[in-house]
C-alpha cells in the first residue's frame, strides 16, 4: 500500500467513525440514542460488583447526569464543581430564589430570565424525558411571535422516539398534541434603510433582497435561498420527496455523512454556499444578515450545516416551567450525590497502565489511581481528592487552565487547545408591557391613549428611515451592527458586555479612528432598537462589503477569548434626563494610536 492510499484509507476511517457519531449509529448498527434512552430514564446501569469511588468533575448536565447514574449502580460518587453557590454549568437562569441566596434583578420578581440554555427541542429526547421523569412541568417554546388565537388546550404530549430500527420508546400514554398557534410574523426586519414585516418579506422579499445588491434571486427569501444551496449536501444523506427530505436507511446514512465530512470538512459555510451552492458574495450577505449566520459562516461547513440538517424546521420546542435551572437541581436532588462547591480542579494525577513507570507522586498501580488538587475561587484553600476514577465534564476553554500528569495524547491535547467556542452575548430588557406584539393599530391606540393627536405628531416627527445606520444597518439578529432608530426612555436593562482584553486601534471605512465616551448613569433616552447576537463576526469584511455612503461605520470591535464580564443594571430613576451617548453621536477622533473603547454605562455591578 502507498504512502497516499495509507492517508486517503485513514481518512475514509475517521471519515466513517465520525459519522457514526454524529448520528449515534453503533458499529454493529445499533441505534445509541434508544439504548441511552433506555438506560437515563428506564432502567439505569447494571449494579456494580465492585464499588469505585467516582470522582466527576464539572456540575453541568453532563457531570450530573454521570453521577446519577453511577451512584444509583452502587458506585461511590464525589462531584467536584468551581462555582461557589450555583449547579448547572451551562444552565443559569436569572430569578429571585431567596431560599438559595438568589436575588432577583428585575423589578417584577415574578420575572425570570435564561443566561443560558433556554429551549429544548423536540429532537432531543432525553432531555424532556429526563425532565418528565424528574416531574418537572414543561409548555410550548416559540422561537418567533406567535399568534395565541386558537392554541387549544395546553395538553403536553408524551415524549416519542421511533427509531431506525423500527422500536418506538415512549415515556407516556398517547395523548393529542397540542394545537400550536401559527406565527404571527410580526417582528420587524430593519435593515439597509428598508423596514418591513417578517410576514411582508415572506411575500415579496425583492426590495430587501435588492437593498444587498441581489440580481436573478431578489424574488427569493434568505431562508429559502439557504435551503436551495444546502441542497447538494443534503444529498448525500436523504432523498427529496413531495414533504421534503426524507433520510436514507441506517447504512445509507453512515456512508452519506461519511463522504460529506470527508469532501467538504476543509470548507467554511461561505465557501461552500459560493462553491457548490451557486451563490455569490452578495447572496451570502443577504442569507448572513437575515438568517443570523453571519458569524458563523468563516466557521467549518459540517458545523453550522449539522443544526440546520438535523433540526427539522417543523421541530417543536419546549421550555422548563419556572427556567431551566430546576433541571440540574432536580437532577441533583434525585441521586443524592454528594457535590463539593467552590472547588476549582488545577491539577490532575492519574495512573496510566501503559506507563508504569512514569515518576507518579501522589497514584500508584494500587490505588488511588486519580489525584486531584483543587482551590477556592479566592486561592485562600486548597484541598485534595482520591478516587480509583475520575470523570471530566468541564469545557475545554477551563480545561486548557487544568495541569494533567502524565500528559493525554497528543490529538487529545490538540483538540483541547484548538477547539473553537463561539462569544456569546445576550441582552435582556424589562418592560411592563408585550409592546413588540403591538399591532399599527395598537400603537396608536396607545399613544392616543397617552395624549390625543400624539400618534400624528410622532410620525410626523419620527419618520422612517432613520437618523443614521450604523455597521451593516440591520436590527435583525445579525452581529454585524444595528441601526439607531427612534429612541424610547429606558426603565431598566440587563447588559452584558463581551470586548476584547486588549482591542487595537481599529480604523473605519473613511479612514478616521474613533473612540467612545462612557454614559452616565442617570437616566437617558436610548436607541428603541436592540440587537442579541450568537457571536462576533472574526473578520469585518462581509459587514462592511455593503456600507453605502450614507452608512456611518463603527469602530470593529473583534471577539475576546476571555469571558464576558458581569452585567450591569441601569436602574430606573426620576433624576431629570441627562444627555447619553449612542453609536450616531459617539465623536470622532484622529488622535494617533487612539484605542476603541466600548460605551459603558457606571452602575453597581451585578453579583
Amino acid at each position: 500500500m502507498t504512502e497516499l492510499n495509507r492517508i486517503d484509507d485513514t481518512r475514509e476511517r475517521t471519515s466513517v467513525r465520525l459519522a457514526r457519531e454524529l448520528l449515534l449509529i453503533g458499529p454493529d448498527g445499533t441505534d445509541l440514542k434508544l439504548e441511552y434512552l433506555k438506560t437515563l430514564i428506564d432502567h439505569g446501569l447494571p449494579q456494580a460488583r465492585r464499588a469505585l469511588r467516582v470522582l466527576v468533575i464539572g456540575a453541568g448536565m453532563a457531570g450530573l447526569s454521570a453521577a446519577h447514574l453511577l451512584q444509583d449502580a452502587g458506585h461511590d460518587v464525589r462531584v467536584i464543581e468551581a462555582n461557589a453557590n450555583r449547579l448547572g454549568g451551562r444552565l443559569k437562569t436569572f430569578r429571585h430564589d431567596p431560599a438559595r441566596g438568589v436575588s432577583s434583578p428585575f423589578a417584577d420578581p415574578t420575572q425570570y430570565a435564561e443566561a443560558g440554555g433556554m429551549r429544548i427541542p423536540d429532537t432531543h429526547p432525553l432531555t424532556l424525558a429526563l425532565a418528565d421523569k424528574l416531574g418537572l412541568r414543561r409548555r410550548p417554546f416559540y422561537n418567533v411571535d406567535v399568534d395565541p388565537l386558537g392554541s387549544g388546550p395546553a395538553v403536553v404530549p408524551p415524549v416519542v422516539y421511533r427509531s431506525f430500527t423500527g422500536e418506538v420508546w415512549r415515556n407516556g400514554p398517547d395523548l393529542p398534541d397540542p394545537v400550536h398557534p401559527v406565527p404571527a410574523l410580526m417582528s420587524w426586519i430593519d435593515v439597509n434603510g428598508h423596514r418591513v414585516r417578517r410576514a411582508e418579506y415572506a411575500v415579496d422579499p425583492t426590495a430587501v433582497n435588492a437593498s444587498f445588491g441581489l440580481g436573478p434571486h431578489a424574488r427569493q427569501t434568505a431562508g429559502d435561498l439557504f435551503d436551495i444551496a444546502l441542497a447538494p449536501a443534503h444529498e448525500y444523506h436523504s432523498t427529496r420527496s413531495t414533504t421534503g427530505w426524507v433520510e436514507l436507511p441506517a447504512a445509507g446514512r453512515v456512508e452519506g455523512w461519511a463522504r460529506l465530512i470527508d469532501d467538504f470538512d476543509h470548507l467554511s459555510m461561505s465557501q461552500f454556499l459560493t462553491r457548490h451552492g451557486g451563490l455569490d458574495a452578495a447572496a451570502v450577505d443577504a442569507i448572513g444578515t437575515l438568517e443570523n449566520i453571519t458569524s458563523r459562516m468563516p466557521l467549518s461547513f459540517i458545523h453550522s450545516y449539522l443544526t440546520r440538517a438535523m433540526i427539522n424546521p417543523g421541530a417543536r420546542y419546549w421550555e422548563i416551567e419556572g427556567g431551566s435551572w430546576r433541571l440540574p437541581y432536580a437532577l441533583a436532588g434525585a441521586s443524592g450525590v454528594k457535590i463539593e462547591l467552590d472547588r476549582q480542579v488545577v491539577s490532575i494525577e492519574h495512573y496510566d497502565p501503559a506507563r508504569p513507570h512514569a515518576p507518579y507522586a501522589h497514584v500508584s498501580a494500587a490505588g488511588p489511581q486519580v489525584w486531584l488538587r483543587a482551590t477556592t475561587e479566592d486561592a485562600s484553600e486548597v484541598h485534595e481528592f482520591t478516587g480509583d476514577v475520575a470523570i471530566v465534564t468541564v469545557p475545554f476553554a477551563a480545561l486548557r487552565h487544568v495541569q494533567i500528569e502524565p500528559l493525554l495524547s497528543y490529538p487529545k491535547r490538540r483538540a483541547i487547545i484548538e477547539l473553537h467556542y463561539d462569544s456569546a452575548t445576550k441582552v435582556l430588557l424589562e418592560f411592563n408591557r408585550r409592546w413588540w406584539e403591538f399591532t399599527e393599530e395598537d400603537w396608536k391606540r396607545e399613544l392616543e391613549a397617552v395624549r390625543p393627536g400624539l400618534n400624528d405628531h410622532y410620525q410626523a416627527t419620527s419618520p422612517w428611515p432613520a437618523d443614521a445606520i450604523v455597521g451593516g444597518g440591520s436590527v435583525t439578529d445579525s452581529p454585524t451592527g444595528s441601526c439607531t432608530t427612534r429612541r424610547i426612555r429606558c426603565q431598566a436593562a440587563l447588559v452584558e458586555w463581551s470586548w476584547p482584553a486588549t482591542p487595537g486601534p481599529t480604523t473605519p471605512a473613511d479612514g478616521t479612528r474613533c473612540r467612545t465616551r462612557t454614559a452616565t448613569s442617570r437616566p437617558c433616552w436610548v436607541s428603541a432598537s436592540y440587537m442579541a447576537s450568537a457571536s462576533a463576526p472574526s473578520s469585518p469584511a462581509a459587514a462592511l462589503r455593503r456600507a453605502g455612503p450614507a452608512t456611518r461605520t463603527p469602530p470593529v470591535r473583534r471577539p475576546s477569548s476571555r469571558r464576558a464580564s458581569s452585567p450591569s443594571i441601569i436602574p430606573p430613576s426620576r433624576q431629570p434626563r441627562a444627555p447619553c451617548t449612542s453609536p450616531a453621536s459617539t465623536p470622532r477622533s484622529s488622535t494617533p494610536g487612539s484605542r476603541a473603547r466600548s460605551s459603558r454605562v457606571s452602575a453597581p455591578r451585578w453579583k
